[in-house]
């Protein structure tokens, strides 16, 4: 005990220690003890692990995310991420995760916790759609991934109000809840999008929050082409657009814009905006041509061309969802399928000429049941239902 007292006494008064004896930057909290009890790891990620523990002093089960032992050695990582739950609790939003308390303790470190969510990252469920397990693919149809997108759409333009981007915009950052819960998670390299101005409040942002110029920051199979060229100066709300057209399409394709692996190969792809559009990545997903466009113009390499904000690509969204908005005709070779019995799909046609059979498998076969000519229309139903087609 005396190897101890002696060890506090030459301490410098306000330098905070871990549990191992290390010095950590001193933000100001009030070293807190005993009120927190861990219970379970729930995730681990390169700047701290995610517990579940329990709060003694309120009785409730919260998420808890601790810093590395090896961010601590360096002040600008913990600075970044005390700025991380600090940006993220100045969000208040039903769709941003809300932080409950920050702090340092000798049993945690530096750590701050926030809501526990119970339900899956948006990245997992379109994996499972991806492989067939269960029913995710019904659970999770078209329309209510595009409901999702539009809860992580209002998130991010709030946060855009408040002069931040998320800049880490991915399947992975948004968390699902089991009773329609929509979360967007990890702002740990959100930075201002302009410099405030007169009489509005200073972003809360660490000394080395604001990246370099050639400084690169994000996940490069979602990036933008300024993300991927380190180019911070031409960051703005319409880099945090392209990330969201890249959550789109992942939706959809069930892959994201720029496929994984080498991670220099992806940057180039990233840097030139090369994307294929969804529709042709994955063409068994029978995707709308009109949803696909949308996404496309998110994903424009010149910012001039994306959407200025989210509000405009949300309202093209809005007017799909609706069945307002109106495709470019399209014609189809004869013999060709224009939609299959047991597919998903949220497109309908009215023909302007020609002829369309329609059939439905019975116990003898395909059976015709219709022959549509110019001014019916077809496939309407999976509109009304969201059910799969019910002929070809």
């Amino acid at each position: 005990w005396w190897k101890r007292a002696l060890a506090c006494l030459c301490r410098l008064p306000g330098t905070q220690y871990d549990a191992a004896g290390r010095a950590v930057p001193d933000f100001g909290f009030t070293p807190k003890r005993g009120r927190y009890r861990t219970d379970r790891e729930l995730a681990r990620g390169g700047m701290g692990i995610i517990h579940a523990v329990n709060d003694l002093d309120l009785g409730r089960t919260s998420a808890m995310k601790v810093a590395l032992p090896a961010i601590l050695r360096q002040a600008e990582n913990a600075e970044r991420f005390v700025n991380e739950a600090r940006i993220t609790a100045r969000l208040e939003h039903p769709n941003i995760v809300p932080v409950h308390d920050i702090g340092f303790s000798r049993e945690h470190a530096l750590f701050f916790t926030m809501k526990l969510i119970e339900g899956e990252p948006l990245d997992e469920i379109l994996a499972r759609i991806a492989k067939n397990q269960g029913d995710y693919g019904s659970r999770y149809d078209l329309h209510e991934l595009l409901v999702i997108l539009r809860k992580v759409c209002d998130a991010i333009a709030f946060a855009h109000s408040q002069n931040i981007a998320h800049l880490d915009i991915k399947p992975e950052n948004i968390m699902v809840g089991q009773y329609g819960e929509v979360l967007v998670m990890d702002w740990g390299i959100a930075q201002p999008i302009r410099p405030p101005q007169p009489g509005e409040p200073a972003a809360v942002l660490p000394l080395y929050g604001t990246p370099k110029r050639g400084e690169i920051k994000g996940t490069p199979s979602y990036m933008a082409p300024e993300q991927a060229t380190g180019s911070s100066d031409l960051i703005d709300e319409r880099t945090d657009v392209f990330l969201l057209g890249a959550c789109l399409y992942h939706m959809l394709a069930l892959c994201p814009p720029y496929p994984s692996g080498d991670t220099d190969a992806v940057l180039k792809l990233a840097a030139r905006g090369d994307i294929t559009p969804p529709d042709r990545a994955n063409p068994a997903r029978q995707i709308p041509e009109e949803l696909s466009a949308i996404v496309m113009k998110a994903l424009a390499p010149n910012r001039a061309d994306r959407y200025a904000s989210v509000a405009a690509l949300t309202q093209d969204i809005d007017r799909f969802m609706a069945g307002r908005m109106l495709t470019q005709q399209r014609a189809f070779i004869p013999g060709e399928i224009m939609m299959r019995e047991g597919e998903q799909g949220m497109e309908a046609y009215v023909l302007l000429t020609g002829q369309v059979v329609v059939t439905k498998r019975t116990s003898s076969g395909q059976q015709q049941i219709a022959l549509l000519g110019p001014g019916d229309i077809v496939g309407e139903m999976a509109l009304i239902t969201h059910e799969p087609r019910s002929a070809t």
